[in-house]
């Protein structure tokens, strides 16, 4: 018999008479209940869910459990959900309701059999295919590059290893065993090469920080999590990154869609995964999006979790997005007829709806079949089928996202996928849920949507890692195994080609088989993405005559290193200190950076490498001694022999001469020199100028630094040249673009009176623009005039264009020009003209500069006690000059 509260709570919940009896364990433990309780359990019952109560005992018995069914310990996900039944009400779009009454629609389709494709019709949609390294290849790249400041990234990484035969989370797997690199390393130091890479295309000294988002779940959320904070994140700041825990959805157990309960907890509703496609309703429910849109972003670009060649197509495709305006843009590669990869297919409605969307191969031949189509998914003259395969990658246009998510709540078009256990189609061998794609959110988009997509060769842009040593060797032989085994050897396989596309002699591959796959075995080469990201900065840094045989190891992990006239046969690692390793966590000033920039270690390598080198030794997957990243490959290497050249700084990341020689290097001009370097510009871009044709003695040190930097020497321009001998190396022309898209404010392609006196003004420089123009000889110069300019002044010949400085040198009594460059340079530094350099003065040199920052790491005293000889804490005279004309790494 029900106690009077117990009467009221049911009263409240409009259950009596007939219905009321249908749930009697339910009514007999109301008043366990709080309010909000009571109104999940109404709807609950509403929807015809009471079996979820039959089993519960008196009051009295698994008092708490019951309670927990709803809001089981109070934990809390972003978006503030209770677990269980609560939580799974609220962090689904429109709630438990929603979610069951969709349920019984696509079960009810499912069991009638119902083609969700009856009535369309298919054909090709309009894409862009591109040839890697050709001149429209490279023309998207550039304007990806360019655009990607404007992106922000989305990692769908929900999943652990398992099924590839690692117990741990996907993206902690390495992706090639040559430097064990693993997959979000990779993913993050890709985007923060893009990242540096677009800021130096544009203009402005703010440098964009790119958002990177993760969607972790349940599995995968502390472990990823861990991952970042063990390794510093990778070199990305913290507040870059966000990570979005997907929530579970309820199992189904029955075409009624009746809510299963876990088999061993009957108080816990049976929960799997929706599927990727929730990332859509998380960046809408969390205000990402329109955080983004306020900080005017652009795109927001999604990929999966273990594909390593991913990020050699990213910027072109973004620049295809860019170029072509498409709202959405699937990066597709070329798909042979029935492979197992869906195609992206533009369906086309009887009554006159369209959309372009991926169709899962299994279903793409049978509607082709269906609708006119006698052969099917047939290749066309091609050798591959003229429906693109779809990889799972899509660029988003921001604004029409956000607009088409507050139609839906975030939430896009689902499927059930239940298995029967007979032809009746009435039972299910086990619980099934609803599931979505985050490549299905085309299907929602009106006919006006602009959707297409970007075709890449599969040796470029996809080589995904999903099936264990077991599986993968039962795959036809032709066939991609998707593999540990073959994820690797596809990165060594891009990077060979793309080496061959730049004119590298690349040795042929050879086959082995490893766990029972055959692939083919490339030179192992890698690079960081901070070296090359694009095809364009690639062959600015390879020159010569190159080669790399069939089993040399090649691993570069430095940005400024230059491949010249190589010739390697064994294994060789190459790293180097750079900007990107302390720009990225130090609050310096633009201007500043490039100078450190144009200072930091350029290193050449070349010549004959030969040595014993790396192998590869086999390894059965099923031995156990053997870690489980290693033996799901195959094969490890056995390091017999290499040479590794480090060439780095201390711990400041730049060697101490780079220092000294930056801070030169940005000390403020005096109108004087400024007005030299315009007379000679004026009269190198302006031969028919009237009047002397005589060049106005100017080293090219000071030029350069004023062109380079927005500053230049002090009145003694030797302390530059000691500068520059000692730590600076030619400009190529793609720095000197560089540099000039930098002056170029505007980015018009032409360097302005008005940019030149930005620059003169930002050193304490002033002039009107009258007497700019008239010091110039012109309004403004394009890049080959700024070219022709660079070429004439570095032909000059510095001794000749600096007899007027080298007769000061003379008046001061030195030995030779360097010595005196060495002591002028000395002076700078020593302030209080004792004869010393402390590491006080250094610090407050660096300081003045706005190169000094505690979070920098730069640590001065240890700076001057490398060369601090005689161990009295300072620089005398000749220690400062065996470090500034040091030159060893």
């Amino acid at each position: 018999m029900a106690s009077a509260g117990a009467t009221e709570s049911l009263s409240k919940l409009n259950i009596n008479g007939d219905f009321a009896s249908s749930v009697p364990n339910l009514q007999k433990n109301l008043h366990l209940l709080s309010p909000q309780q009571i109104e999940l359990a109404k709807m609950l019952v509403e929807k015809g869910q009471s079996h979820l109560f039959e089993h519960w005992p008196e009051p009295g018995v698994d008092d708490n459990e019951k309670k927990a069914f709803f809001d089981q310990a109070i934990t809390f996900r972003p978006c503030g959900c209770f677990l269980q039944v609560a939580r799974l009400d609220s962090c689904y779009p429109g709630g438990l309701t929603s979610y069951i009454k969709t349920a019984r629609e696509l079960l009810a389709d499912s069991k009638a059999g119902k083609n969700p494709f009856d009535g369309f019709t298919p054909s090709v949609p309009t894409g862009e295919s591109l040839t890697y390294g050709d001149e429209n290849f490279i023309k998207f790249e550039e304007a990806g590059v360019r655009e990607a400041q404007n992106a922000a990234f989305v990692l769908v990484a929900g999943g652990l290893g398992e099924r590839l035969g690692y117990n741990g989370i996907k993206v902690a797997l390495p992706v090639e065993t040559t430097t064990g690199t693993c997959f979000l390393q990779l993913y993050i130091e890709s985007v923060l090469a893009l990242q540096e890479a677009s800021s130096r295309m544009t203009q402005g000294g703010h440098k964009k920080e790119i958002p990177f988002v993760i969607m972790t779940s349940d599995d995968t959320h502390a472990r990823t999590l861990e991952l970042l904070e063990s390794n510093s994140y990778f070199g990305m700041k913290p507040t870059q990154v966000k990570l979005l825990k997907q929530e579970k959805v309820a199992c189904l157990e029955d075409n009624d869609a009746r809510i299963a309960l876990d088999p061993q907890n009957k108080f816990r509703v049976q929960t799997k995964p929706h599927g990727h496609g929730d990332v859509h309703s998380l960046l809408y429910s969390s205000g990402l999006l329109n955080e983004w849109h306020d900080a005017g972003l652009r795109w927001v670009l999604f990929f999966q979790d273990t594909n390593g060649l991913l990020f050699k197509a990213i910027p072109a495709a973004i620049g295809v997005s860019a170029t072509k305006g498409y709202h959405v843009n699937s990066l597709a590669v070329p798909r042979k007829a029935k492979e197992a990869i869906g195609g992206i297919t533009r369906l086309t409605h009887t009554d006159g709806r369209s959309m372009v969307i991926n169709v899962e191969y299994n279903q793409l031949d049978p509607l082709l079949r269906a609708t006119g189509f006698p052969d099917g998914d047939a290749n066309c003259e091609t050798g591959y089928s003229p429906f693109p395969g779809n990889i799972n990658q899509l660029i988003m246009e921001l604004d029409p996202y956000i607009e088409e998510l507050k139609k839906t709540g975030g939430a896009i078009k689902e499927f059930v996928n239940p298995k029967y256990k007979d032809s009746s189609r009435t039972s299910f061998k086990s619980s099934t849920r609803l599931e979505c794609m985050m490549q299905d959110y085309p299907r929602t988009l009106p006919p006006s949507a602009k959707v297409g997509f970007t075709v890449m060769d599969t040796w470029l842009a996809y080589s995904p890692v999903k099936n264990n040593p077991e599986d993968a060797a039962k795959v036809p032989k032709g066939n991609p195994y998707h593999s540990a085994t073959s994820g690797e050897m596809a990165i060594y396989r891009a990077n060979s080609l793309i080496l061959r596309k730049i004119g590298v002699h690349v040795g042929n591959p050879i086959n082995e088989v490893f766990n029972g796959q055959e692939v083919e075995v490339w030179p192992r080469i890698v690079w960081k993405p901070k070296w090359g990201l694009t095809f364009v900065e690639i062959r600015s840094k390879v020159s010569g005559s190159c080669s790399i045989t069939q089993r040399s190891s090649m691993a570069i992990k430095g940005r400024n290193i230059f491949v010249k006239d190589l010739s390697l046969d064994g294994a060789l690692v190459v790293d180097s200190i750079d900007e990107a390793e302390y720009s990225s966590n130090s609050n310096v000033d633009a201007d500043v950076l490039i100078c450190l920039e144009m200072n930091s270690r350029l290193v050449e390598v070349g010549g004959s490498v030969q040595n014993k080198g790396w192998i590869l030794e086999k390894v059965d997957y099923k031995d156990t001694s053997v870690p489980e990243e290693i033996r799901i490959r195959g094969f490890r290497f056995k390091k017999i022999e290499q040479l590794e050249k480090h060439y780095k700084g201390n711990a400041s990341l730049l060697s101490e001469s780079s220092v000294f020689g930056a801070c030169l290097g940005v000390l403020e001009a005096t109108q004087k020199r400024v007005l030299i370097s315009f007379a000679c510009f004026k009269f190198t871009c302006n031969p028919d100028l009237k009047g002397t044709r005589n060049k106005v003695p100017f080293s090219f040190a000071r030029i350069q630094r004023l062109f380079i930097i927005g500053k230049a020497a002090n009145d003694s321009s030797c302390i530059l040249r000691t500068t520059l001998r000692c730590t600076m190396c030619p400009l190529n022309t793609n720095d000197l673009h560089r540099i000039f898209q930098k002056l170029d404010k505007n980015g018009d392609g032409l360097l302005s009176t008005v940019e030149l006196n930005w620059l003169l003004e930002s050193i304490g420089v002033h002039f009107s623009l009258e007497e700019l123009e008239f010091s110039v000889g012109k309004s403004c110069f394009n890049f080959d005039e700024f070219l022709l300019f660079y070429d004439s002044i570095t032909k000059q010949s510095d001794d000749g264009n600096n007899e007027a400085v080298l007769a000061d040198d003379h008046q001061e009594g030195c030995c030779n020009k360097e010595d005196c460059d060495v002591v002028k340079a000395f002076k700078v530094f020593d302030s209080n003209d004792d004869g010393f350099i402390s590491c006080e003065e250094l610090q407050s040199l660096l300081s003045r500069l706005g190169l000094w920052d505690e979070k920098t790491g730069m640590d001065c005293r240890n700076m001057i006690c490398k060369y601090d000889t005689n161990l009295d804490g300072v620089l005398d005279f000749e220690e400062f000059k065996k470090m500034m004309l040091h030159t060893g790494s």
